[in-house]
Parts: structure tokens; sequence; C-alpha cells
């Protein structure tokens, strides 16, 4: 797809606020228009699986704390909600992202566990590594065992095989993961159907997404698109929908 390169074309040297995938705003989780934001988000990436079967998809960032833990948790949420009719749950957390400060399970009153590296280096079935979260329809695979070098020394065909396991199991799997500069995300792009990458609105600078998107290139990964976060409205939003529409 050419939604990055089309968007990094563009991007401001502060931000690039011209053609995202989707923009968040002031990381308002209970705001109207964060919840629009998310649901139009939503909307794309189920257009995705209708088009491609589309399942696990991976979110990471450039710089750190710039939402992704957070917007995880509420896009799984949504989804969730979009399938409370099913008969069991159809969303995954995979919380692997441990160098956040603001982890998914927090919001879901969860505790950390080491069950993703069980579940991905041993022989633990699903059902006895994934715990049930207050979402609707959403579960979690809690990763934080002390050692997260296992996450680059996983064979590529292990890792494969347990990730095509979730797959058949949930109708989603949204991975939460640490920034793209770091070994196991760019290592674990490759396995998932796609990635979308977090960019926080006057931080993340252009040529740190450009080299983002280089790397994650490299590793074969298939890059949806970008979500940019906490960005600043200066003028009301009605004037935004106008100019927009």
């Amino acid at each position: 797809m050419s939604v990055y390169r089309d968007m990094l074309n563009k991007l401001d040297n502060d931000t690039g606020t011209e053609t995202p995938l989707v923009s968040t705003g002031t990381n308002q989780v209970n705001t109207g228009s964060f919840r629009r934001d998310l649901g139009s988000l939503v909307q794309l990436l189920e257009r995705y699986q209708s088009a491609n079967d589309l399942r696990s998809v991976m979110f990471t960032n450039v710089d750190a704390e710039a939402g992704v833990s957070s917007i995880v948790t509420h896009t799984a949420g949504i989804l969730g909600e979009v399938y409370q009719q099913d008969d069991r749950s159809s969303v995954l957390i995979v919380d692997a992202n441990y160098r956040s400060q603001t982890p998914p399970m927090a919001l879901a009153g969860l505790k950390r566990g080491d069950a993703l590296a069980r579940f991905m280096t041993g022989d633990e079935s699903i059902e006895a590594c994934v715990q049930a979260s207050e979402l609707t329809r959403v579960d979690m695979l809690l990763g934080h065992s002390p050692d997260s070098s296992w996450m680059t020394r996983l064979p590529e065909k292990q890792l494969r095989a347990r990730m095509q396991q979730l797959r058949e199991h949930y109708r989603w799997v949204l991975l939460d993961m640490p920034p793209m500069d770091t070994p196991e995300s760019l290592t674990w792009s490759a396995v998932c159907d796609g990635v979308i990458l977090i960019i926080e609105a006057g931080k993340t600078r252009r040529y740190a997404a450009q080299a983002a998107v280089e790397r994650m290139k490299s590793h074969n990964a298939n890059l949806l698109g970008c979500v940019i976060n906490k960005r600043q409205q200066v003028i009301p939003e009605f004037i935004y929908r106008w100019l927009f529409k």
C-alpha cells in the first residue's frame, strides 16, 4: 500500500498531519472526537480484513510514550463491542510492550505476567495463557517476563506457528509492541498481517518516521498506515470538518 509513502513525502519536519490513516486528538479517551477517530480506524481495519483476511495487527511507534498502549486498548474495546454477539471472545490484546509505562492491562484491572513467553516458547495452550478482561469480548495475553530477550531468540518458524494459532482462535489479534527501533519489533513485524505506526504530533521527526518505515520494509512488514496521536486542534473542530469534508 502507498499510504506510508504518500504521507511521509508530505510530513512537516515536526509532525506530519496531512494524510494519516487516522488522526486522534489530545489523548482524551472519553471525548467524542477520540472515539470517532478510533471508529474510523476500526472501519479501515475491517475493510482490510474483508479484502485480505487481515487478523493480526501490530501497533508500534517511533518515540516512547506516543500512546500505543492506550490506542491498542481502546481500539480493542470498540472491536469487542462490534462483535459482542459472538459466542466467545473475538479480540485478543497481546501485551509485548514491556517498555510501556501504561500497559493495556492496567486499564482492565489485570496484573502483568509472563503468559506470552510461556505460550510462545512452550507447549501451553491458548486457553491456559490468556486472561479475560473487563472489556467486552476482549482477552489479553500478557507478556512482561524479567528477560525479554526470548522475543528475538525465538525461531521464526515457531513464532509464525504461534501467531497462526492466535489468528485461528480470534477474529482480531492486536499486538502492543515496543518502538520500531527495537530488534523484537522488527522481527515480529514480519510475521504480523499488518503494522500501524503511531506518531506523536509535535514530537516525532520526519526523518525518524522515514527511518522506521525503511526498517520495517527491509523486514518485509506490511505497512498499513499511520495514526497521528495527541494532535492539538488550534481551530474549532467544526471548521476542520468543513474544510476536509
